[in-house]
């Protein structure tokens, strides 16, 4: 059988919530406030003098610490001009400071991809940069 708890306990807990929720605090511990976006960004260029004038640049934040599972994700449309610009969103509350992260690339053009890094670029923590990345682009071997 459940006991009730007495009531001015139950009134307390309530203003106690209710001046939390009023003063903006976030001591309370079930309230969970969302996802902390935050943008990361760079621009990406090719190892060679081609200029490749449409696909798409796939970019991605990995967490090297957990078997290069992917952080974030972005698809930015080739125009021709390059260097090409991305931005990538992230969710800070998911990033660990002591991991290691990194960005891959690769370059889908009509469903082939056609060029990659050549390593992961690193990113975010342990010294790395968050803006203005730059990242380049090697020619797959074997690829049309």
């Amino acid at each position: 059988m459940r006991m009730p708890l007495p009531r001015r306990y139950a009134q307390a807990f309530i203003s106690m919530v209710g001046i939390g929720l009023l003063s903006g605090c976030s001591w309370i511990p079930f309230i969970h406030h969302g996802p902390d976006w935050t943008e990361l960004d760079g621009t990406a260029q090719l190892s060679n003098s081609i200029t490749v004038k449409t696909g798409n640049l796939d970019v991605a934040l990995i967490d090297r610490n957990q078997n290069d599972a992917t952080v974030a994700m972005t698809q930015v449309p080739v125009s021709g001009q390059w260097p090409l610009h991305f931005a990538l969103m992230y969710d800070a509350n998911n990033i660990n400071h002591s991991h290691h992260y990194a960005l891959i690339t690769q370059l889908d053009n009509g469903g082939t991809k056609t060029y990659k890094s050549a390593a992961p670029t690193p990113a975010l923590t342990q010294g790395a940069q968050a803006n203005n990345i730059q990242l380049t682009l090697s020619p797959i071997h074997g690829a049309r």
